[in-house]
């Protein structure tokens, strides 16, 4: 009896314990299947073997694949080696993504610090659209602040719909199918996070039409929870060819789920004495002698070609302290600025067919443009040309058809 006792705790399963403090993180040396592996199973068990003992719980919170059914894999720890244990059959012919997220641990909490993916294809190839969204938030008294946000896409071709409808095992197939996508009653079909640059990198993603949304998942269940998250509503593209890319540098902003983008809200999110202040602070500005203040200027070549001859502003915020920004007439976008660092957005104040806008770009919708500020420096009597990152988008049309 003693014997048998001694032998089950030489059998457990335990961490190795003692020995100096570990600051490097597990490094995965090998995965079933392969990065870039072709016509793989579409019952494969994944298997990742690292270099080191991990931590369960952090396993099971950093690893996903996507796209994922209704059903979430199971995913089992043994010692260096993590075994992802399918639940339901892959879809084929599909890419997938085997992604590790920033955070996977061994048993001193010695956590990674970069995302790490593993494509793999039941089909005869590895799909290479590719999707990179810069994030920023802000409010009407403050600079854009970079955001670690989340970046969805959904399909919109009917075809893809219908495999996405029978990949998720949906009963109400027809009528979910008539619906477009929206982040707050689906998920999306691929997404990734923002990585410490802010940037949202999202590959492998196959030919036809996406929907790309990106928001501030606060509590990281992968829906957007109107008026608790910002967001920004992309648009629709349409990637052609296995190898396709699309850049955006978009604003999260709160909205509901309303047709209207939200009205610019400056005058009614300043407390009554903030207001006064402010307003006291601009007509000083306004009166500054000109060897006291520099001039901000807008680079015209850096801008959209749809907006030659039209009506741009400019609004910039002081990054580093509370303050109404400082926006241009519609018909020169300079302004004059005490010496400071200043970052902001530069819109439209005319449509592309000539009618007034009532706000500053929001959502992206249509094919109304907004362009972002770059953070820059003015000095006394500078005068700085300022660069700016444009997201000129038009919904595409469902074609209906999807890459194999």
């Amino acid at each position: 009896m003693c014997a048998a006792a001694v032998l089950a705790g030489c059998a457990r399963v335990v961490p190795p314990a003692g020995g100096p403090e570990d600051l490097v993180p597990p490094r995965l040396l090998t995965s079933v299947p392969d990065s870039g592996a072709l016509a793989v199973s579409k019952d494969a068990e994944i298997r990742l073997r690292f270099s080191e003992w991990v931590d369960p719980t952090t396993a099971r919170s950093a690893i996903t694949i996507v796209p994922s059914g209704t059903k979430a894999p199971e995913i089992r720890v043994d010692g260096q080696e993590v075994i992802v244990k399918l639940r339901e059959p892959l879809d084929s012919p599909s890419t997938y993504v085997v992604r590790i997220q920033a955070g996977l641990s061994d048993w001193r909490r010695a956590a990674t610090k970069v995302a790490q993916e593993i494509p793999f294809s039941t089909g005869s190839r590895i799909d290479s659209g590719r999707v990179e969204v810069r994030m920023w938030t802000g409010s009407d008294t403050s600079a854009p602040v970079p955001v670690k946000g989340r970046l969805g896409a959904w399909p919109l071709d009917t075809l893809a719909r219908k495999g996405l409808s029978r990949l998720l095992r949906r009963k109400d197939s027809l009528q979910w199918l008539l619906q477009a996508p929206m982040p707050y009653r689906e998920r999306p079909w691929r997404w990734t996070w923002a990585d410490t640059a802010f940037v949202a990198d999202l590959r492998f993603l196959p030919e036809g039409s996406w929907r790309l949304i990106a928001w501030d998942d606060k509590d990281k269940d992968n829906f957007w929870r109107p008026g608790q998250e910002p967001i920004a509503f992309l648009g629709d593209v349409r990637g052609k060819g296995n190898r396709w890319n699309e850049s955006f540098v978009a604003k999260l902003a709160h909205e509901d789920t309303g047709a209207s983008a939200p009205r610019d809200t400056t005058t009614d999110t300043l407390r009554a004495k903030d207001s006064v202040s402010l307003d006291s602070l601009a007509r000083v500005w306004d009166k500054l002698p000109e060897d006291s203040v520099g001039t901000a200027t807008v680079s015209l070549d850096s801008l959209p070609k749809a907006w030659k001859g039209k009506n741009v502003r400019l609004r910039v915020w002081p990054v580093f302290r509370r303050a109404r920004p400082r926006t241009s007439p519609p018909e020169n976008p300079v302004l004059r600025l005490p010496p400071g660092r200043w970052s902001g957005e530069i819109w439209l104040d005319r449509d592309l067919d000539g009618k007034p806008l009532r706000s500053s770009w929001r959502s992206g919708r249509l094919a109304e443009p907004w362009c972002f500020v770059p953070s820059f420096n003015l000095e006394r009597q500078d005068s700085v040309r300022v660069r700016v990152q444009c997201l000129v988008r038009e919904a595409q049309p469902d074609t209906g058809k999807v890459s194999p």
